[in-house]
């Protein structure tokens, strides 16, 4: 089996790596599509038609297991291989699972694994508790990103998975590793804000000392007295216009402080994208808690091509925590992509037509070479200008926001910055 796992690698290496998505569609009903089951009921398990095709999964089949039992699932098509998590190959795992019976079934978890062979779980990658209440015959969508992964390394096998709810049948479907790697493109720490200002965050009460280390060893974070079902809303961290399937932004991610309030339990985090200090068009939502703990810092992330909006608006990034009552902090808000040679800076969009930009080093870059560039102030004062050139020098700007306006083969586009 080794032998076979190394030339698989190798393989995969001598081409550009692309996702690589399992599922049942092809495969005959009652067999196991290629997955070994090492459940804890003797493997007993197989393709059945899938009776919930929801907006999660519309697959017409799904692959069945009869009794979770502890066990775990291998899958000899999905090789991994050696790497440091930071820079791993594959940025993502992600399936699809719906339980279909059990009692005592809240609160599950999904660990993700590489084993050297086609029975036993192998090597812990990471795990995930994607659920609170379970809800029955109800597809849930599981992501893991292997960045997130305490391993130094990450040793090479097939991926095997284990959902760890005793008793409970179940059904999964669309395994998939997707390739990377995730690179982190742009990252607010507010270590560099004057203590008391609100750093550049509409509706703060303002930054301030870190009250706990627990999870958070930054020294500064923004304070939020009341949430009330506020919304953060920053201005310098904009974000372009498109399809989340081909989005240039893969995660976006930030720590939260819960300090004080009563019945904070559960909360819900949104993310934003606005053109004013509303919410705007919600990107996609996550309840990262069951039960809070106050004082301990919690970190949040969102796939970003996991939205259900058909296209992403351009706008800046807003963050609202639904937890009515409640102070809490918020620290780290940080943004990555797998585009390569992405950076989001303190601004990005399109620009015009297959034209994409980035302010970064102060310098306004451009796929593509404009006939004239100009960047104002918010006041509406053209402060540089530059004609047939794909880098706009910034270095004499002042810190702030700002606005570009760039003509590319005719085609005229209006962007905002923040240096």
């Amino acid at each position: 089996m080794k032998k076979i796992l190394l030339s698989l690698f190798v393989l995969a290496l001598s081409f550009n790596l692309s996702a690589i998505k399992i599922d049942f569609e092809s495969a005959t009903l009652g067999t196991t599509g290629n997955v070994f089951l090492n459940t804890g009921n003797s493997g007993e398990g197989g393709v059945i038609a899938n009776t919930v095709t929801d907006g999660i999964n519309p697959s017409g089949q799904a692959l069945r297991i009869a009794k979770a039992g502890w066990g775990n699932l291998n899958f000899p098509d999905l090789v991994l291989p050696e790497g440091a998590p930071a820079n791993y190959a594959y940025w993502r795992i992600r399936c699809k699972i719906m339980p279909i019976s059990g009692s005592g079934l809240d609160y599950p978890t999904l660990y993700f694994h590489s084993s050297t062979n086609t029975t036993s779980l192998g090597t812990k990658i990471g795990q995930m508790g994607p659920w609170g209440g379970t809800t029955l015959n109800k597809w849930v969508q599981c992501d893991y990103i292997v960045s997130n992964s305490t391993l130094a390394t990450i040793p090479a096998g097939i991926l095997a998975l284990k959902f760890e709810k005793d008793g409970c049948e179940y059904a999964i479907d669309d395994i998939e590793i997707v390739p990377g790697p995730n690179v982190s493109v742009f990252n607010e720490t507010f270590e560099s804000y004057t203590i008391g200002s609100t750093g550049d965050v509409v509706n703060a009460n303002n930054v301030f000392a870190n009250p706990s280390a627990t999870g958070n060893a930054s020294a500064q974070a923004v304070h939020k007295t009341y949430a009330g079902y506020g919304v953060l809303s920053f201005p310098n961290i904009t974000l372009p216009a498109g399809a989340p399937a081909t989005y240039p932004l893969t995660i976006v991610k930030c720590k939260i402080l819960v300090m004080s309030g009563n019945d904070v339990n559960y909360p819900s985090l949104y993310f934003g994208s606005s053109t004013d200090n509303n919410l705007g068009s919600v990107i996609g939502k996550i309840g990262p808690w069951g039960n809070a703990t106050i004082g301990t810092w919690v970190n949040c992330q969102y796939i970003i091509n996991n939205s259900s909006l058909a296209t992403i608006p351009a706008g800046h990034l807003t963050i609202k925590l639904e937890k009515d009552g409640c102070e809490y902090a918020i620290d780290d808000i940080e943004l990555f992509s797998n585009v390569p040679g992405y950076n989001l800076g303190t601004g990005v969009g399109q620009v015009a037509n297959n034209t994409s930009a980035y302010y970064y080093n102060n310098q306004f870059v451009m796929s593509q070479v404009a006939e004239q560039a100009e960047v104002f102030d918010v006041n509406g004062r053209l402060l540089v200008s530059a004609k047939n050139t794909s880098i706009v020098n910034l270095s004499n700007l002042s810190r702030g926001i700002y606005i570009v306006k760039t003509q590319i083969n005719g085609v005229k586009s209006v962007s905002k910055i923040s240096k």
